[in-house]
């Protein structure tokens, strides 16, 4: 009798003690909610449920459609020195889920996932693929996203690899380091007139590419309510169609703005650098690649200016240490 009354004590004791971690746990959860960390759960957690089953990357599936081996550095080369109307936007798991309203909340930049916005992506997708001209996709290498986006339009997607123009660990016949390299200094040396968009932290770009113009936007939550007035600012600049490179470091509204750019200025040439010059103007990693600044400088030492390392720039990879890649 003594032994069977140890073990329902025991037994008792087990599940006082479970119901007061679920009560911890639970406390926990809401506390969370009410510090509005919905962002972090949602670039986290939801992202490992949604997609854990997900395909690898295989760079000869998604490249161009109709050729396997297109390398896109290249042929933007070859565009912008014959001034050749284009345009390169990536689509990553960031316009995705908007776009498809896989979860609520944010980017990794913390950039909110809209209503407008979503509807906004999805509408300009449509548009690059089945109205405008020479448009290339870079698609993000979770390989399940391309079925998606492709049932969205009518016509083949020109689809190219994520990591076209960003330096990182992939080095092969389609994703080249110096391609990219050369393509970094053709920019530079080109005499068209070039536009970036970015936030302020990435203003020593302008001075990379030698550009005639920088338009500075919020680092993020900017779409929805100021689009519409950085949209004219850019277009008062380019002045007459076919003379212009606009370049983009925007987030996920970059695809919108590309988009609303090429339906006034098609015979423009686009570009969407994302957060590919994070690393060479603001010396801050915020994706994790696999190269470090100064192998960056190194590769890119043809294009940065002898006082690219001047101390008046200090001020940049402080503040960009506080307020870009906090994901990471």
């Amino acid at each position: 009798m003594n032994f069977i009354t140890k073990i329902l004590n025991f037994i008792n004791l087990y599940y006082k003690t479970l119901l007061i971690w679920c009560l911890i746990i639970i406390i926990c959860v809401l506390l969370l909610i009410r510090l509005n960390f919905s962002n972090y759960f949602s670039h986290y957690f939801t992202h490992y449920l949604k997609f854990q089953q997900i395909e690898n990357y295989d760079t000869n599936n998604v490249n161009d459609t109709n050729n396997p081996n297109f390398n896109t550095a290249e042929y933007l080369t070859e565009c912008i020195n014959n001034n050749i109307p284009v345009s390169f936007s990536k689509y990553g798991d960031g316009e995705y889920i908007c776009a498809f309203n896989i979860s609520e909340g944010g980017n990794c930049d913390n950039d909110s996932y809209t209503p407008k916005l979503r509807e906004s992506l999805i509408n300009s997708f449509k548009y690059m693929i089945n109205v405008s001209n020479n448009a290339h996709i870079g698609l993000w290498h979770d390989y399940s996203f391309k079925k998606k986006w492709e049932a969205l339009v009518d016509k083949p997607v020109k689809w190219v690899e994520y990591y076209s123009i960003i330096f990182n660990e992939n080095n092969n016949k389609v994703n080249n380091i110096n391609d990219k390299v050369i393509l970094y200094k053709t920019i530079k040396q080109s005499k068209l007139n070039k536009i970036i968009v970015c936030n302020e932290l990435l203003n020593k770009s302008k001075i990379l590419f030698d550009a005639n113009h920088i338009v500075n936007i919020p680092f993020n939550n900017w779409f929805d309510n100021d689009f519409e007035s950085i949209l004219e600012n850019i277009k008062s600049l380019i002045g007459t169609d076919g003379n212009h490179i606009v370049m983009t470091c925007c987030g996920m509204s970059a695809k919108v703005l590309i988009c609303e750019l090429i339906k006034v200025y098609p015979k423009g040439i686009y570009l969407d650098f994302g957060s590919a010059l994070d690393l060479i103007c603001t010396k801050k990693d915020t994706r994790g690649y696999s190269y470090n600044y100064d192998s960056v400088k190194n590769l890119l030492q043809d294009t940065i200016s002898e006082s690219w390392d001047d101390t008046k720039y200090d001020n940049i990879y402080i503040e960009a240490n506080k307020k870009l890649g906090l994901h990471m």
